[in-house]
């Protein structure tokens, strides 16, 4: 459920900050009930960075170490961003190496290394007029800065690095009339897991009424039941009434097959899920009515990184 309401009939894909910059945001592509405080900030440092529009700046002056003896009071350099890029500021220099050599030594490797000071002298040697660099170095190229977090570039080790994504998760359709396939295994003794409701044992699920939801069951010798209440036998604690709920149901007690329900209107409340042959393992089953402004339980079907991927694609395919 979102925690910060956005008018979903408004998209809101680009923003103005205090400082009058314009500022695109992913969130505005995702549903009405996935924008929430933490989707937004976990996006705004993650996807927003990279959909920003790019801004060039000319630039004049250096780039380097501003305690360097061959520093003149008349030379303009530009100033780092922050304290610490000051302090790790690189000098530019020429390498050239050789990696066809036999030795395993880097220092063996290198061929030829020069700084920008040896640069400029060997031109002086060659009688270039040295005193304009500008006029030595001028290129008719621009340096491109995106709005990106060099970090992730730069210290790409800490990061996770997943080829093909985040795997993929159902979400649970709430329009009344819809049909959602939901698989479910047994990955452990006792435990029954719902696609739905990733790596959560034996979750509280929730139905809603004039809904279908097909069940796909894979849990060879574990058959799947709605029960009233959770006995595996299937009958009331005086042994004489079955307490199977099939309103609805069809193909009950599958363990390796689809079970169908389609969620009558006069269904209860609550019922529970329950294999046949195991008494501990069951759950919670909540029946609900979707209205116009039912929303659905994003915290308990998804997690984040299910949330990144869902964006990025809205994103995507709305531009």
């Amino acid at each position: 459920m979102a925690d910060n309401s956005i008018d979903s009939t408004k998209r809101y894909e680009v923003v103005t900050d205090k400082n009058g910059r314009e500022y695109r945001r992913t969130v505005a592509h995702l549903p009405h009930y996935y924008r929430t405080d933490a989707n937004e900030k976990f996006l705004s440092s993650t996807l927003d960075p990279a959909i920003q529009k790019g801004k060039l700046d000319r630039l004049d002056g250096y780039i380097g170490r501003l305690d360097s003896y061959t520093r003149s009071i008349s030379d303009n350099y530009l100033n780092a961003t922050t304290k610490s890029r000051t302090q790790y500021q690189l000098e530019p220099t020429v390498t050239i190496s050789d990696i066809d050599t036999s030795s395993i030594a880097p220092e063996d490797r290198i061929k030829f290394s020069a700084t920008y000071d040896d640069l400029i002298n060997q031109l002086g040697y060659f009688n270039a007029p040295v005193d304009n660099h500008d006029r030595l170095t001028k290129e008719k190229t621009y340096s491109w800065n995106p709005y990106v977090d060099l970090d992730k570039l730069v210290n790409f080790r800490e990061y996770y690095w997943l080829p093909n994504g985040p795997a993929a998760i159902l979400v649970d359709k709430i329009a009344e009339g819809s049909t959602t396939e939901i698989a479910v295994t047994v990955p452990k003794v006792g435990v029954y897991r719902f696609s739905t409701y990733e790596a959560k044992d034996n979750p509280a699920i929730t139905l809603y009424r004039g809904n279908t939801y097909k069940f796909k069951i894979d849990a060879e010798g574990h058959p799947f039941y709605f029960m009233t209440e959770p006995v595996s036998s299937g009958l009331a604690s005086d042994g004489s009434t079955s307490i199977v709920y099939t309103k609805g149901v069809v193909n009950s007690g599958a363990d390796k097959d689809t079970i169908t329900f389609t969620v009558p209107s006069d269904a209860p409340d609550s019922l529970f899920y329950q294999c046949g042959n195991h008494g501990a393992m069951h759950g919670v089953v909540k029946i609900k009515t979707a209205t116009s402004t039912t929303k659905i339980e994003v915290a308990a079907n998804a997690n984040i990184n299910h949330l990144f991927v869902i964006a990025f694609i809205l994103f995507f395919k709305n531009n």
